[in-house]
């Protein structure tokens, strides 16, 4: 909104005088010109083809503001390219001043003026004259004063532009003054005094003058309501039509958010079905392995020891065959992968989100993120990670295994050989330890089985939330982007009407009171329409209204039209 405020208080500053702004490529007389015409800044004139002028200038020239631009078609010091150059005066501008040489005509010449007239401006270009007659060429010169502007030269690039301009629709829009500035400067200088009145007349400068007085007289008023009121309405416009495409993109990214949701939860479900699974499937895996084939070798090892012996010893089994460790290692690997999973899940949202809203910001200066932070989506990423590390297990470190029924049975086995005694005990050592290890899988399987669908459930539902305050953010930003755009379009409805106002008062040559209280404009100018080439002006006055006085002053065509109630409902 930066640039919108900007432009407004160029026009503030316009308000008070009418303004002509000097725009041309590098070198080609503005600041001579500027110089010609109010006796000021010589030292400016620059020689060779550097940029003279590298910022706007603003002088004074009897009641008129006169703005020098630095040239087309070179680098400025700030970066600032031609088009924006052009920008940054014609919102203030009542008559733009363009200037080119008769050395060549460029096509980003061309191009330039097109797009001046597109702001429906009124455009005066200065061919000027390209020849230094101050060396041994002035005697030449004062013999035939008039030959630059004889023969075809001069003829030629006037007959070039009009026809490119007339190619792209613009048929007299643009009036073209042929001067040689250097003649009217040195007109003023000490040194030329016997040959003023001949190298003035030459320069033909004062047709230009006299051009310029001319357009202030027929169209001055309407040119200074064109610069306040439909320059103002044409930045509102484009004000408008920005929050237009910014609320269009809101509305589609907000659908297209609330579907994402959808089928995200749907996504997350399966993800997180799939890790339980897997993750439980590891369970089971190791301590099935343990139970089967681990404890096996440990009940060889142990069954006659004591119970603390066995307690001891079976807290280093466990260290040693790395039960605990590669049970850890396998679940956090799946835990990983689930994490990277719904990790790109929600990245490839934040993306997609990111990239459609990044252009509502790239032209009007609208920051979303001021309103609503992207940060967001981030925050639930990283969320992620926390939320999965706690699925880990401590292992059966600490698991306190009961033994005392293996001493139990010793009776049993008196009458049995050395190795079947030493087998049976060894299987009902195992038979013990197998139960016990059956016991403490279902526990932990039911353990982790609750941890999993708790920490799942946790991020799905984190994520879920985020959703909604993502979708009940852009939808605040909505509602607060279709409020602005109701009041831009409210203002400039009005500033439209008083436009409207202004021309009537313009073709009835009435410029006694243009201060119309609010109430009286909207009774008086009820309706105004406008499109690209028309205005249509709905009137309770007369409707005897000459509008050809307009051509030229006016791109548009206007259509001065009776107004009745139903038009209010068209």
């Amino acid at each position: 909104m930066d640039g919108y405020n900007e432009e407004l208080y160029k026009k503030q500053n316009a308000i008070n005088n009418y303004t002509i702004s000097l725009i041309g490529r590098t070198k080609a007389g503005k600041s001579t010109l500027h110089t010609v015409l109010t006796g000021e800044g010589k030292e400016c004139i620059g020689v060779g083809m550097q940029r003279t002028t590298k910022f706007n200038r603003v002088y004074q020239w009897k009641s008129i503001r006169i703005i020098d631009t630095p040239g087309i078609g070179g680098a400025e010091e700030n970066g600032r390219v031609d088009e924006e150059i052009a920008n940054s005066v014609i919102g203030e501008s009542d008559l733009i001043c363009f200037i080119t040489s008769d050395d060549t005509i460029h096509q980003d010449t061309l191009e330039m003026i097109e797009k001046l007239l597109v702001r429906n401006k009124p455009i005066i270009i200065l061919l000027n004259h390209k020849e230094n007659i101050r060396n041994a060429r002035f005697d030449e010169f004062i013999k035939k004063p008039n030959k630059w502007k004889e023969g075809d030269k001069i003829e030629g690039y006037i007959n070039r532009i009009n026809q490119y301009l007339y190619n792209k629709g613009y048929k007299d829009e643009v009036k073209i003054y042929p001067v040689f500035l250097l003649a009217a400067l040195m007109s003023k200088e000490e040194k030329f005094s016997h040959y003023r009145e001949l190298l003035y007349n030459s320069s033909n400068i004062e047709e230009f003058t006299n051009g310029i007085q001319d357009n202030i007289l027929t169209s001055g008023k309407i040119s200074r309501s064109k610069t306040i009121l439909n320059d103002t309405s044409f930045l509102f416009n484009e004000c408008s039509l920005t929050f237009e495409n910014q609320i269009n993109i809101l509305k589609t990214q907000i659908e297209k958010l609330k579907n994402s949701k959808s089928t995200m939860e749907n996504t997350l479900k399966t993800y997180s079905e799939d890790y339980k699974k897997q993750v439980l499937q590891i369970v089971q895996y190791n301590f099935n392995k343990l139970i089967e084939q681990d404890s096996i070798i440990f009940a060889e090892e142990n069954y006659k020891n004591d119970e603390q012996r066995i307690q001891s010893n079976w807290n280093q089994f466990i260290l040693d065959i790395r039960f605990t460790e590669e049970l850890n290692n396998e679940i956090k690997k799946a835990s990983l992968e689930y994490n990277s999973n719904i990790s790109q899940l929600v990245n490839d949202l934040y993306e997609d989100i990111s990239y459609a809203f990044k252009s509502i910001s790239m032209d009007s200066g609208f920051n979303i993120n001021s309103e609503f932070s992207f940060k967001t989506i981030g925050t639930i990423i990283s969320s992620i990670v926390g939320l999965i590390g706690s699925f880990f297990v401590s292992g059966p470190l600490g698991w306190i295994l009961t033994i005392g029924s293996v001493l139990g049975g010793i009776l049993s086995n008196l009458f049995k050989s050395k190795e079947e005694k030493r087998r049976e005990s060894i299987n009902n050592f195992h038979k013990q330890l197998k139960s016990k290890l059956e016991e403490q899988r279902e526990k932990y399987y039911q353990d982790i089985n609750d941890q999993i669908c708790g920490n799942t459930e946790s991020i799905q539902n984190h994520i879920y939330k985020s959703l909604n305050n993502l979708i009940d953010g852009f939808n605040k930003i909505l509602k607060e982007s279709i409020q602005i755009h109701n009041k831009v379009n409210i203002e400039n409805d009005k500033i439209n009407k008083m436009y409207a106002w202004r021309i009537i008062e313009f073709l009835e040559d009435n410029y006694e009171d243009l201060n119309i209280k609010q109430d009286e404009l909207f009774i008086r100018i009820p309706k105004v329409e406008r499109n690209e080439n028309e205005i249509k002006i709905y009137t309770t006055q007369s409707l005897h209204k000459d509008t050809k006085r307009l051509k030229n002053l006016i791109k548009e065509n206007v259509n001065i039209l009776k107004f009745k109630e139903i038009d209010y409902g068209e």
